[in-house]
């Protein structure tokens, strides 16, 4: 009841899985019809589930899949933490992030893996956002006709071409790091 509980009202999915002795979900929380649009039983009816819906980052995804497989043939307990991009139901994109644990059985054996996936979706369009006006700023401070420095304690963190001009050098990797003041 109380695990029931814990699924149905997360804001994450949970779900077991497993390699051995095949690929499938053992279980997967109701709740990822509210954060997926997806059923348990489609997820479950489908091993290559997540990697099937991947917008983005098949090979970091896979090599995760790959070290999952291994640590689990092996029985090597080790955590394993990774985000991925893929579609919901509805074609939209959505961020995930899957922190796996191992579940060993009284033979020291891994049975399944316990992902917890949350939504992380705001937090990546907020990262996007930060990302973009910091490209924005370098850009404009790069293509200004001033000179820029800017640096911490007198090592020079950036300089634009303006500046390089001024001071007579051709490349921003032989003043970077250099006590300039």
């Amino acid at each position: 009841n109380k695990f029931d509980l814990i699924t149905n009202n997360s804001n994450d999915i949970i779900a077991f899985f497993t390699f051995e002795p095949k690929q499938t979900y053992l279980y997967v929380s109701p709740n990822i019809k509210t954060i997926l649009g997806f059923s348990p039983e489609e997820l479950m009816k489908e091993p290559d589930f997540f990697k099937n819906r991947l917008i983005s980052g098949h090979e970091k995804f896979s090599h995760h899949a790959k070290a999952l497989r291994n640590n689990q043939k092996n029985k090597i307990k080790k955590n394993i933490h990774f985000s991925f991009n893929i579609l919901n139901k509805s074609h939209e994109s959505v961020w995930l992030e899957n922190n796996l644990v191992p579940i060993i059985n009284s033979n020291g054996k891994i049975d399944f893996y316990i992902n917890i996936i949350r939504n992380i979706t705001e937090q990546k369009i907020a990262e996007q956002k930060i990302e973009n006006q910091y490209m924005n700023y370098r850009n404009l401070l790069d293509h200004s006709p001033a000179a820029y420095i800017i640096h911490h304690h007198g090592t020079c963190l950036y300089l634009n071409k303006a500046l390089l001009d001024i001071i007579k050098y051709k490349n921003k990797s032989d003043i970077l790091g250099s006590f300039v003041i």
